[in-house]
């Protein structure tokens, strides 16, 4: 069994945690604020190391630094693999960013301390394989919005409700695995259960509603952080691929591959900027199941790539729209506002970052773009004429939140509406990320191919036995 030099995990897992506590003493608004960046990017920095770490180790999966595991937790269960291993450092920067751009004037309505604790929860949910420790942390990591939203002091009835139904599907399902060797039939329920709790988490139409009206009731920060890790589509790799019948995988492509193409037509006619953001983010969610279930090596690192390329983009996306807000406070995008003069930096992100959701050249997005359709026509041919239109929707509805926020009016261009420095520090590095990952894709196509064929095979070793238990179509 290899393990990583040094404790790595445990330590990212731990730093945002006790960041937290340490940042919610914070006396002032700008002390709040620059002790969450400083904690946040010393955790993206021992994400990094531990990707570095696993780089130079010539196999899939890397266990955690044990002595330290078993001393703090009792438990030995975090390992990081061809899956999870740039996950880890995608979601440290999802959150780095995301407190870097936040002005420090919103530190009374954006929880530093809960992102921090949220962040401490992705990371320790992307470190985990264990059924039961993935559904808790997924469960857990769905009721922090609630604790925002009853400090803003709304009782969050509707959303609490939803949590409870996917955490009840969780629970469900983890208890009926156990009946595998007894009652196969019993543990297939369990299965689909399960899915249904994933499909639920990443928001795939029609179990969408409670993540658009989340858009509406929280600070769009913590939204944006909620939705742009795709967590939803971890548990599916994790919970539901390994053990999911022939059948099964087909109906979340099905599923998935509909609810990717119904919320491309509602970000196509949305006028709220958050909705458009919302059902741009549920889309690109579900598209990545699509990939993902398909179960083709190439479809697979199609997804894969995708996954990467959507969080990083819809991130930069999330941060112009938060940055507008900012400025000229919740924005329709029904009419013309002519931003352009006045933000000219956030502009061309708004146009990276939407081109790249869609799989424009020479972006990070193409390539992952093109691999899906080519792995997903090799299966199923129809579902790679659907991709195509979906990613046409969502480019039409891009270009027509671009052209209403940004153009078609002229406005006097104020000091106090101009890009702050930090936001100019994220716009780069996202900007980067985007544009550099599409003109030199040759190692993140080799990793991400390369951890789908792993992934391939571990799913037959695996389920090889889950589906002997009775018949597959």
């Amino acid at each position: 069994m290899i393990e990583f030099q040094l404790p790595w995990l445990q330590l990212a897992i731990l730093v945002p945690a006790l960041g937290a506590a340490w940042v919610a003493r914070s006396p002032t608004s700008d002390s709040t604020h620059r002790r969450a960046v400083w904690v946040s990017g010393v955790t993206l920095l021992l994400t990094l190391a531990g990707g570095l770490d696993y780089a130079r180790m010539e196999s899939f999966e890397v266990h955690e630094y044990r002595d330290l595991t078993r001393q703090l937790f009792c438990w030995d269960g975090l390992v990081v693999d061809a899956l999870s291993a740039p996950l880890l450092p995608l979601a440290a920067v999802v959150y780095w960013v995301t407190i870097l751009a936040t002005p420090r004037e919103k530190a009374q309505r954006f929880t530093f301390p809960g992102a921090l604790l949220g962040e401490s929860i992705a990371l320790a949910t992307l470190s985990c394989r264990e059924p039961i420790i993935v559904a808790s942390l997924l469960a857990l990591g769905a009721l922090l919005p609630w604790f925002e939203l009853r400090a803003r002091h709304d009782l969050g009835r509707l959303y609490l409700g939803h949590v409870a139904v996917f955490v009840a599907l969780l629970a469900v399902g983890c208890a009926l695995l156990g009946f595998t060797t007894v009652h196969p039939s019993v543990a297939w329920v369990g299965v689909v259960l399960l899915t249904i709790a994933c499909l639920f988490r990443a928001g795939v139409p029609p179990l969408h509603s409670w993540v658009v009206a989340l858009f509406g009731r929280i600070t769009f920060g913590s939204a944006l952080l909620f939705v742009a890790p795709m967590l939803g589509a971890y548990g599916v790799m994790r919970l539901c691929v390994p053990l999911a019948p022939d059948w099964l995988l087909q109906a979340i492509v099905v599923l998935s591959l509909a609810g990717a193409f119904y919320a491309a037509g509602l970000a196509l006619v949305q006028k709220d900027a958050r909705s458009f953001f919302a059902s741009l983010a549920l889309s690109q969610s579900s598209v990545v199941l699509v990939g993902l279930s398909i179960g083709t090596p190439v479809a697979i690192a199609g997804a894969l790539i995708v996954w990467l390329s959507a969080a990083i983009s819809l991130t930069g996306l999330g941060l112009v729209v938060r940055g507008v807000e900012a400025r000229v406070g919740r924005f329709s995008i029904d009419r013309f506002l002519g931003l352009y003069q006045e933000v000219p930096t956030l502009a061309a992100l708004f146009v990276v970052t939407g081109l790249a959701l869609v799989g424009f050249p020479g972006t990070i997005g193409f390539v992952g773009i093109e691999l899906l359709i080519e792995g997903s026509v090799t299966a199923y041919p129809v579902v790679g004429l659907v991709l195509v239109l979906i990613s046409v929707l969502n480019g039409i509805a891009v270009l027509r939140a671009y052209f209403r926020a940004f153009t078609g009016t002229k406005r006097e261009a104020t000091p106090l509406l101009r890009i702050r420095r930090r936001e100019r520090i994220a716009v780069v590095l996202l900007t980067g990320l985007i544009i550099g990952g599409g003109l030199f894709p040759q190692f993140g196509v080799l990793s991400r191919y390369r951890a789908a064929v792993e992934l391939e095979r571990g799913v037959d070793e695996d389920g090889s036995a889950a589906r002997s238990v009775g018949p597959v179509e």
